[in-house]
């Protein structure tokens, strides 16, 4: 039998059905591949946003379900309340919360009649040093409240150090982006280091 060879009709209407079949092989693009992209691309977690509330001593943010500051009027305990915080920890030692010139009521009675949690973790001084038992009761506070959380001391120093300490063991944030956390609050000097056991070191310094 002979073959007819094939007219330039027939050999482009072949290469057509060819192409075709070809395209149809190809898998079909994710209906939400924008989305996959975002997933695949690592983002840094916000930072902490300064809040303008009258009442906190220097400063206060927000971060999550956490706000960060310092010392808290009696007046800011009734806004903490009307913002959903069902705990409060305070990092000032027993004395500085004595001293009625600066802390011109008594902080925890006040949160008891308000219903909100009162967790005293004293930092700074003699006795009250800076320990990796504090950050996993801090931990344990945040991770277990069924609210936000007020994290103070007196103007957010050991407050801000104990937020990167509990970032970096609690949340798996490597130090470095921890530390700018807290550099956003009002980080001071006081030693992050002690709260983790000195076995994490931030790469950047």
């Amino acid at each position: 039998m002979t073959r007819r060879p094939l007219n330039a009709t027939s050999l482009v209407m072949v290469m057509i059905i060819v192409l075709c079949s070809a395209c149809d092989a190809l898998p079909e693009p994710a209906a939400n591949s924008e989305a996959v992209r975002e997933t695949m691309t690592t983002t840094l977690e916000p930072l902490p946003e300064k809040l303008e509330v009258e009442g906190f001593q220097a400063v206060l943010a927000s971060t999550g379900n956490v706000y960060v500051g310092g010392q808290p009027s009696r007046e800011a305990l009734d806004w903490l309340k009307s913002e959903g915080v069902t705990a409060v920890v305070n990092l000032r030692t027993q004395p500085e919360m004595d001293d009625r010139e600066r802390v011109p009521y008594d902080e925890a009675a006040a949160l008891d009649s308000l219903g909100i949690e009162y967790v005293h973790l004293p930092m700074g001084g003699n006795g009250a040093p800076y320990t990796p038992a504090a950050l996993e009761r801090f931990a344990e506070t945040v991770d277990g409240s069924e609210g936000k959380v007020l994290l103070h001391c007196t103007v957010g120093w050991r407050a801000s150090h104990m937020w990167v300490a509990y970032l970096a063991r609690y949340r798996g944030m490597e130090l470095d982006e921890a530390i700018e956390h807290g550099r956003a609050i009002n980080l001071g000097t006081q030693p992050y280091e002690e709260l983790l056991g000195n076995d994490m070191e931030p790469r950047g310094e």
